[in-house]
């Protein structure tokens, strides 16, 4: 699970109740599998010094990372420390695709009526869910870390 989160911090010129007061504007209050209309950029919820937020998305695109967050006072500013992980409908949908096609291949397998290389795709199925899911996060990475900057820019 090490390859599907990331760790980011850095320090924000504005004071941690400024940052708190800043991002608690841009989300829309809620749970992180609630719909959106998008009027705000970021949807979960910020308690405090901690947050827990997700891009808004009216297309629902279960790719984009959770960001888990915390602000502390550092100096003039405020170290913004986040972790940035998987969605759990996402990380649902790699489990059960990766079970069931495993246990289809599996079957499949155990009928021995079928040629090794008829197999080959039935073998693939449960390594290509967590592979593109992998791929999807990351590609969505930079975008959610860039959306998290310029709501709390870096000095």
């Amino acid at each position: 699970m090490a390859m599907l989160r990331h760790v980011e911090w850095w320090v924000c010129e504005r004071t941690p109740e400024a940052s708190a007061a800043s991002l608690t504007a841009q989300v829309t209050a809620g749970g992180l599998l609630a719909f959106s209309s998008g009027a705000l950029p970021w949807r979960g919820q910020v308690e405090g010094d901690r947050f827990r937020i997700a891009p808004s998305s009216i297309t629902r695109n279960s790719f984009v990372p959770v960001v888990v967050g915390e602000l502390r006072a550092d100096g003039t500013g405020t170290r913004v420390q986040v972790e940035f992980e998987p969605h759990p409908a996402m990380l649902a949908f790699v489990m059960l695709w990766t079970v069931v096609s495993g246990l289809i291949t599996a079957y499949l397998a155990s009928l021995g009526t079928l040629e090794p290389k008829v197999l080959v795709p039935f073998v693939m199925l449960p390594l290509v869910g967590p592979a593109v899911a992998l791929a999807a996060f990351r590609f969505e990475l930079p975008r959610t870390v860039a959306a998290l900057k310029a709501v709390l820019p870096p000095k």
